[in-house]
């Protein structure tokens, strides 16, 4: 049976990657310092959501799939990678106006859930 030999250096391993922010952390820390709690909380809301549905994913099997077909595999990631390129390509055409009139809680909500599960290195799939 596999354990934890050395418990002191998995909690200090655990501890410096939870100080390193990851592109979850970024959305909030922008939607915030940008636009107020009230984004912040909506970018937490949807990364929340965007987490939930790629554990869900994980829970009914898909990791198993994606393992198994390299050509799905590639797909997803570049898809992931592609939305993710058009994401930011919306956010530099907008840059100038949310500057001037403000975000929209909804529409920050619905980024942070849509780029958190589109990241082109999921967690939970297999990594080749």
């Amino acid at each position: 049976m596999l354990g934890i030999q050395n418990y002191a250096g998995f909690v200090a391993a655990i501890v410096v990657f939870q100080l390193i922010p990851g592109a979850g952390k970024i959305a909030i820390l922008n939607a915030s310092a940008r636009s107020g709690v009230r984004a912040g909380l909506a970018t937490v809301a949807g990364t929340l959501l965007g987490d939930l549905l790629y554990m869900l994913a994980v829970v009914a099997g898909l990791a198993a799939v994606m393992a198994a077909n390299q050509l799905l595999f590639d797909a997803l990631q570049w898809f992931g990678a592609a939305y993710l390129c058009w994401i930011g390509l919306q956010l530099l055409r907008s840059a100038g106006g949310a500057a001037a009139g403000g975000v929209v809680t909804g529409r920050i909500w619905h980024q942070a859930g849509d780029q958190q599960p589109m990241k082109p290195t999921l967690d939970c799939m297999p990594r080749r």
